[in-house]
């Protein structure tokens, strides 16, 4: 159903010629005991290591979107953002509505030319795997 609707999307902006800016949470869901017990479980499964700052990315989701604005011939760069917080950090929109909102924010953020992209759906998956990596030890070192 999710690929149906974001075709749908993504090919209405393409076919426009609208700039379109998307964005997209390979982990998909919010940094939890929960997430990263089963993003633990997931890295066991596959052969990947435990992270403790991250979750592990989904890829499909991130290739498909991807390609689809390759193809569409609408994708410039994707920008890779890494956000820290030093003080508290807001584990659920609960948080938020209660006034506990961080104190300070701190973002790392790069950007990759559409040139600069693998091409192959295998070699974008490990891209994107690797720029999580790059997330890991970067908050590792941050925390």
């Amino acid at each position: 159903d999710d690929q149906s609707h974001f075709e749908d999307i993504i090919d209405y902006f393409c076919d426009i010629r609208e700039p379109l800016q998307l964005l997209l949470f390979p982990e998909g869901t919010d940094f939890t005991e929960n997430s990263k017990a089963r993003s633990n479980e997931f890295a066991e499964k596959n052969g990947l290591p435990k992270y403790e700052y991250v979750l592990h990315p989904r890829t499909t989701g991130f290739t498909f979107v991807v390609e689809r604005l390759r193809e569409g011939k609408n994708l410039d760069a994707v920008h890779d953002i890494t956000v820290a917080y030093p003080h508290n950090i807001p584990q659920t929109e609960k948080h938020l509505v209660l006034g506990d909102f961080p104190k300070e924010i701190h973002f790392h953020v790069h950007r990759y030319p559409v040139d600069a992209l693998p091409v192959s759906r295998e070699d974008l998956q490990l891209w994107c795997h690797r720029r999580w990596e790059e997330k890991e030890e970067r908050l590792r070192a941050f925390y």
